[in-house]
């Protein structure tokens, strides 16, 4: 047994994202390091002299072809941006024909946690990035088998949450799945990614609200993932939360509210 020491370690947590990326192949011992949890975290701590800005942007790239890219700005202490580079993503796509026009994949950031990100493609995929080692996991397929006695059941993707759970040291993808027959809804469906474990089990959980897709509301903070939408008994608009590790949702806040509008951090608090 190869035991990693604390001057390894913290030589490592000071190394840039690209040499982490190389040395994931020296031995068994330090990919496990470099890819643990806790080590990320050290890694993105000792990273906060500086601030970062990650843009997503849509680009043409030399054959012609449009290409999601991310975009990342450092900020130096004295808030002068220190440098900027590009993060393709792994997964670019050409434009797809729909009825007589052309688009783009459609990408949303579904949330971001200790330096990942989590988007969604169309409604249908869910990846897992981290731009500054430029790698890329896309998510199994659903678990959820629906009976169809009386008919074809659609599946719809509603909301997807993803964070850290402090507990059990690991990230967590929640996905609620909203079910339709024609016209007749019912209850949605909830679904857990770990990964560790790198697969979805179902949990349950009383889901009696309406998510509205609102990406400019989403957002996680401190282990809460947050949406908006409409609390069914009282149809009212609440804010509901999804704690990483009890696994629950409730609605927190109920209110009227009319406009555009959204939710974010500042200085640590939810605004």
């Amino acid at each position: 047994m190869v035991v990693v020491s604390d001057v390894l370690i913290h030589i490592l947590s000071k190394l840039s994202p690209e040499s982490l990326l190389r040395f994931n192949s020296v031995c068994k011992s330090w990919y496990a390091l470099i890819n643990d949890p806790k080590f990320v975290t050290k890694h993105l701590l000792d990273s906060f002299s500086h601030k970062h800005v990650l843009l997503q942007r849509i680009i043409t790239n030399n054959s012609g072809k449009k290409e999601h890219v991310f975009s990342i700005l450092e900020f130096s202490l004295d808030r002068s941006v220190s440098s900027v580079y590009d993060v393709p993503l792994p997964f670019h796509e050409g434009p797809r024909p729909c009825l007589s026009y052309l688009i783009l994949p459609d990408l949303d950031v579904r949330g971001h946690s200790h330096g990942l990100i989590c988007l969604s493609d169309h409604n249908r995929d869910i990846f897992l990035c981290n731009p500054m080692t430029r790698q890329c996991r896309k998510l199994p397929p659903t678990i959820l088998v629906i009976p169809e006695p009386e008919g074809r059941v659609s599946l719809r993707l509603g909301v997807v949450g993803f964070g850290y759970d402090v507990k059990c040291r690991d990230f967590k993808v929640v996905k609620v799945v909203s079910l339709r027959r024609g016209f007749v809804r019912y209850p949605s469906r909830v679904e857990i990614y770990d990964l560790r474990k790198d697969r979805w089990r179902e949990i349950k959980t009383l889901v009696d609200v309406n998510f509205l897709c609102h990406p400019s509301f989403d957002m996680y903070h401190e282990g809460t993932f947050y949406w908006l939408g409409i609390h069914l008994p009282s149809g009212k608009k609440a804010i509901l939360t999804f704690d990483m590790s009890k696994e629950d949702i409730k609605p927190m806040i109920k209110f009227l509210i009319f406009g555009r509008w959204r939710l974010m951090e500042f200085r640590g608090q939810n605004y």
